[in-house]
């Protein structure tokens, strides 16, 4: 949806080691504030504890978004990231 995760590290000489400094999206996005922007949400059917839960990620750059208080009824779990990110984010949970 977003890119492949990818992950930004310096390399310190001196201990010869490797220090993470950031997660971000990479390659690979398909979403886009012009591209699939017809794209509402994106659904997951998901078992937990015997249980079909359905779990709905918003798309930011929707042209026509879902309504998250109306949709509460139909999705056990909503998420949503800022569509002004420009790393990676955890999803809110709405």
């Amino acid at each position: 949806m977003y890119g492949n995760n990818s992950y930004i590290y310096s390399y310190d000489k001196e201990k010869n080691s490797y220090n993470f400094l950031k997660q971000i999206f990479g390659e690979g996005k398909t979403l886009k504030e012009e591209n699939k922007n017809y794209i509402s949400a994106i659904g997951f059917l998901i078992k937990i504890s015997n249980k079909i839960n359905l779990i709905a990620y918003h798309n930011p750059y929707a042209k026509i978004p879902l309504d998250k208080n109306i949709c509460k009824n139909l999705f056990d779990k909503q998420y949503e990231i800022s569509p002004a990110f420009n790393e990676q984010r955890d999803w809110e949970k709405y």
